[in-house]
């Protein structure tokens, strides 16, 4: 019998090719097993962003401090800074000129335009106050000191108006507690009235002096004071004389009208009394 060699080779290479068609079959199976029950997932490239993170801190132009409760406004969003005057905004929307708004009483406003094509942005504002914090400071010492002087029961009203409603002294530090027996200060807002009505009443002529003040003022929205206060009273017709110095802490905060005192810490008191 006479053998095609040609046929041999073809009938050998479809054999091949199902033999490999077998082991890749078999190849896949065993696959699946493996897998069980997990599923395949394709996970395409990820996707370019669109948008990213703009952040920043508000500060004083003079005294570099950050200001707290500063209002920033970003594309109708705002939010309010903390007290060391940061402030952010996620998932902004890349775009050219945008504006941010930023605003608070006592500062003149600010707008900063910028592009903005990246995955964050950090923005550092500064603001200059609308008027010296000093000098308003004094004046209100000085204005303070005087209505009190005046020993008139009409001006209470008015002394109340130098006073935030939260204000307050602490009580529970030793120094406050003892000095506070013996100088007419105001244990708290509603105290204003009945104590300066019992100082009004009792002495004849008051002296209200605030001494040897020194200021600390990170910006335009608060600030802290160390002083002597000097207080001097005469009563009777010898008279009788009393002279009280109390060091003082007092701190006060602005509204964005006036400067108000938020808390009054008396730490060290002498007194002389003149029969």
């Amino acid at each position: 019998m006479k053998v095609d060699p040609t046929a041999t080779a073809k009938n050998l290479y479809l054999h091949t090719q199902k033999l490999q068609a077998v082991i890749c079959s078999i190849c896949l199976i065993l696959l699946l097993s493996a897998c069980g029950d997990e599923k395949i997932i394709y996970d395409p490239p990820p996707q370019e962003s669109t948008n990213g993170l703009v952040y920043g801190t508000v500060t004083d132009v003079e005294t570099h401090q950050p200001i707290g409760g500063v209002i920033v406004t970003l594309n109708d969003v705002q939010v309010i800074t903390e007290v060391e005057g940061k402030f952010s905004f996620q998932e902004v929307p890349f775009a050219d000129a945008l504006q941010l708004q930023v605003e608070i009483a006592g500062y003149e406003p600010l707008t900063k335009e910028f592009d903005f094509h990246t995955s964050q942005l950090e923005i550092s504002v500064e603001l200059q106050a609308l008027a010296d914090p000093l000098e308003q400071l004094e004046a209100f010492l000085d204005s303070l000191q005087a209505v009190v002087e005046a020993d008139d029961l009409a001006n209470i009203p008015d002394i109340q108006g130098f006073f935030a409603e939260e204000y307050t002294v602490p009580l529970d530090d030793p120094a406050t507690f003892f000095a506070i027996q013996l100088a007419p200060i105001p244990e708290n807002f509603e105290d204003i009235e009945p104590s300066m009505t019992e100082l009004f009443q009792e002495y004849d002529n008051i002296t209200f002096a605030f001494q040897e003040r020194q200021f600390g003022i990170p910006n335009a929205t608060t600030a802290q004071v160390m002083l002597v206060l000097h207080i001097h009273t005469e009563r009777g017709p010898r008279p009788d004389k009393t002279d009280l110095n109390v060091r003082c802490e007092l701190r006060f905060r602005n509204d964005g009208e006036r400067w108000l005192i938020t808390f009054w810490r008396l730490i060290e008191l002498e007194q002389q009394q003149d029969e």
